[in-house]
C-alpha cells in the first residue's frame, strides 16, 4: 500500500475548519454588542452564501497557477520586488491573526477557569506547543487536523443539543425587530473570520490535486457556516436578550447542561477542545507564515524560523490590545476585520489581473509570431 504525503481533501478541509471554527466559538464577534440578537442568525446564513465564492476564488487562483503558494504566485505575476512586498504582508497578516487567536484563548482560559492566572502564560504555552507541531510541516498537521475537527464537531453537537431543555423558541421572536439595517455589520465581521481562511493559499502545493483543493475549501466553509448560525440560534434561545453581552457564548452554553440532575457543569468538553482545535489552527498559521518567510528570505528551511514567530506573535497579542474591550472591538468589521477583508481582496484582485494581463499578452505574442 502506497502512503501518499500530500493533503487529502478532507483534511485540508479540516484544518480550514479548525482555523474558522474554533476562534467564532470563543468570543463570537458577530455577535457581541449588537443591539439586539433575534435575527443575528440571518448574518451567519448570509456571510456564508458571501463568503463561499471569495474562498472558491482563492482555491481557484492557486489551482489556475500550477496549485503554487500565494508568494511565489505574487512574485511571478508581479515581479520579484512587488511580489515579495506582497507575500510579506501575508507574512503580517499572520502573524496579527496568530496574536489574536492567542490572545482569544487565552482570554477564554483566564476568563472561564483560572482568573489569577497571568494571561501572557497561557499565551506563551499555546505559542510554544504550536510552534512546536508547526516545525514538523503541513504533513503532521494535517493528520492531527482530521481527527481533531471530528472530535471538535462532536463536542459542539453536544453544546448545542443538551442545553434543550433550557431553549425558548419565543426569544428569536421578533425576527427582525429593527429591519435589515443592522445585520449589515454582524454580516461583515462574520464574511473577515471566513476569509482568514487564505491560509488555503499556502497549503495549496501540498494538496492532491485541485479539484481536492476546491472540494476542501468548499465543505469547511459550508460546516464553518452551519456551526456558526447554530450556535447563534441556540444562544438566543437559551440567552435571550443578554446573548449579545457574552464574551463567551459556548463556553455559557455548556455551563447550563445538565444531564439527570446529576452530571453539571460540562465547561471542561468546550475548555478541551478549545485547546487542541486552536493549538492546530494556531500550528496552521505559524507553519504559513514561517514556509513564506522563509522562501522570501531565500532559505532552503523554515523551521528555525517557527519559535520566533510565535514569539513575536505572542508579544503582539499583549501590545496591540492592551484591555479586554480594545481586543473585543478588534474583531468587529469596523475594526481589525475591514482592514484584514479589504487587504485580502484587494490581493485576489491585483493577482487576478495580473494573470489576465499575463495571458492576454502571451496571446497576442503568440498570434504576431504566427503573422510573422
Amino acid at each position: 500500500m502506497t502512503i501518499s504525503h500530500k493533503t487529502t481533501a478532507r483534511q485540508l478541509g479540516s484544518i480550514l475548519l479548525l482555523v474558522r471554527v474554533a476562534p467564532m466559538t470563543l468570543t463570537l464577534p458577530s455577535v457581541i454588542g449588537m443591539p439586539s440578537p433575534q435575527g443575528l442568525w440571518i448574518a451567519g446564513i448570509a456571510s456564508t452564501v458571501i463568503s463561499l465564492p471569495l474562498l472558491a476564488w482563492m482555491a481557484a487562483l492557486c489551482r489556475s497557477e500550477g496549485l503554487d503558494d500565494v508568494v511565489r504566485i505574487s512574485r511571478r505575476l508581479l515581479g520579484v520586488i512587488i511580489g515579495s512586498a506582497v507575500g510579506w504582508l501575508f507574512v503580517l497578516y499572520w502573524l496579527i491573526l496568530a496574536a489574536f487567536e492567542l490572545r482569544s484563548v487565552s482570554e477564554a482560559y483566564v476568563t472561564g477557569t483560572m482568573p489569577q492566572t497571568p494571561i501572557v502564560v497561557f499565551m506563551a504555552l499555546t505559542a510554544l506547543v504550536s510552534a512546536g507541531i508547526a516545525r514538523r510541516g503541513i504533513r503532521l498537521i494535517a493528520m492531527m487536523a482530521e481527527l481533531m475537527a471530528f472530535l471538535a464537531f462532536v463536542s459542539m453537537l453536544f453544546t448545542l443539543t443538551l442545553p434543550l431543555d433550557v431553549v425558548h423558541l419565543r426569544n428569536l421572536l421578533p425576527l427582525l425587530p429593527e429591519g435589515l439595517r443592522p445585520l449589515a455589520l454582524p454580516t461583515a465581521t462574520a464574511v473577515s473570520l471566513f476569509l482568514d481562511m487564505a491560509v488555503l493559499m499556502m497549503i495549496a502545493p501540498s494538496t492532491i490535486s485541485g479539484r481536492g483543493l476546491m472540494q476542501g475549501t468548499i465543505w469547511s466553509a459550508l460546516v464553518s457556516g452551519a456551526v456558526l448560525t447554530l450556535l447563534i440560534v441556540v444562544a438566543t434561545a437559551v440567552f435571550g436578550p443578554i446573548s449579545t453581552a457574552l464574551e463567551l457564548p459556548a463556553l455559557s452554553l455548556t455551563r447550563m447542561v445538565s444531564i439527570g440532575g446529576v452530571v453539571e457543569r460540562l465547561e471542561l468538553i468546550t475548555v478541551v477542545s478549545w485547546t487542541f482545535g486552536i493549538g492546530l489552527a494556531l500550528a496552521t498559521i505559524f507553519w504559513a507564515a514561517a514556509a513564506a518567510s522563509a522562501h522570501l528570505l531565500g532559505l532552503r528551511c523554515f523551521e528555525p524560523l517557527v519559535y520566533p514567530l510565535g514569539g513575536l506573535a505572542v508579544f503582539l497579542g499583549i501590545r496591540m490590545w492592551p484591555d479586554i474591550g480594545s481586543f473585543d472591538r478588534a474583531g468587529t468589521a469596523i475594526r481589525g476585520g475591514l482592514v484584514t477583508s479589504v487587504f485580502i481582496l484587494v490581493i485576489l484582485v491585483v493577482l487576478t489581473a495580473a494573470r489576465w494581463l499575463r495571458r492576454r499578452t502571451s496571446g497576442d505574442a503568440g498570434r504576431r509570431g504566427e503573422i510573422g
